[in-house]
């Protein structure tokens, strides 16, 4: 499926074209009635319809190889649908992990053990973000102090 980000651009971009193609003519002799009395005498208007004409295929053309830029992208995706079902289901588990920890914690140590342990905010979905929160988070489990269980007769061993 084509990406949201380059279909957007590409209707923009298909909007500016027509609209240059159609109303280039009119625009064209607006603007050579405004430039040419700021010729000299043995100068020649440039051809404004040209120029607009050039910019529409300097966008079409752009336009085009975004497009099959993203067609390719597309295409390449498409095979990696087994490794991507696997990530997916692994940042699932890491998710579900880390949001069954910050409800330990909150049960055993309150909600102020949240901040030094850097449980804080939403959990991320996006499998990059959520590894780096979960570094962040095994790492503040190494370090930080927390303070004394709530519950009486418990313990809270980050290290395991």
């Amino acid at each position: 499926m084509p990406s949201k980000l380059v279909t957007r651009r590409e209707k923009s971009a298909r909007a500016v074209i027509a609209a240059a193609r159609t109303h280039g003519p009119l625009a064209a002799g607006a603007i050579t009635n405004i430039i040419e009395p700021l010729l000299g005498k043995k100068e020649e208007p440039p051809s404004v319809s040209m120029m607009l004409e050039l910019c529409a295929r300097v966008l079409e053309g752009a336009i085009d190889a975004v497009v099959d830029a993203d067609d390719i992208h597309e295409a390449e995706l498409a095979d990696d649908t087994e490794p991507r079902r696997r990530r997916d289901q692994i940042s699932s588990n890491l998710r579900a992990s880390i949001v069954e920890l910050k409800e330990i914690v909150i049960g055993l140590l309150g909600r102020s053990a949240l901040k030094p342990l850097r449980l804080t905010g939403d959990t991320p979905r996006d499998p990059v973000v959520l590894l780096r929160y979960a570094q962040n988070v095994i790492e503040a489990l190494l370090t930080a102090d927390l303070p004394p269980p709530r519950v009486r007769g418990a313990s809270f061993y980050a290290e395991d």
